[in-house]
């Protein structure tokens, strides 16, 4: 499984030095293992509630949505839609490049820089460039 994390593009126009072209900063995981389809009913819907409830939890204040919320005949048809698994992760590599390999000048152009994009991810490139500097 792939789970990528923040990532944006990088101007050279923004960096100290001169010379450099564009790149991409970026943080992604690899995890490796076999999965496994869970088939149980009744394990899928924990697997599916514990989703929902993770989810859930970054709306605050608002009472989260439950399962229970959908009536009993409809949740079964919508499952049996849904193929969930588990995977037994044997293996992680998790790659970050955060122009780690410039000069603290550098480093702080770039964040600067994405800080004024509007980007998606940009300001949390920047955060995690700020931090890994530390």
């Amino acid at each position: 499984m792939i789970f990528g994390g923040p990532h944006a593009y990088v101007s050279p126009d923004w960096y100290d030095s001169e010379g450099l072209v564009p790149t991409w900063n970026y943080v992604a995981v690899h995890a490796y293992g076999v999965p496994r389809i869970v088939e149980d009913a009744d394990r899928v819907a924990a697997l599916l509630g514990d989703l929902t409830a993770a989810s859930e939890r970054t709306l605050a204040p608002k009472p989260p949505w439950t399962l229970d919320k959908v009536p009993e005949n409809q949740r079964t048809a919508l499952m049996r839609g849904i193929v969930a698994f588990e995977i037994l992760i044997v293996r992680i590599d998790a790659k970050q490049k955060l122009s780690q390999n410039r000069t603290p000048e550098d480093v702080a152009g770039v964040a600067a820089a994405l800080r004024t994009t509007g980007g998606v991810y940009d300001a949390a490139v920047a955060d995690l460039m700020e931090k890994s500097e530390r």
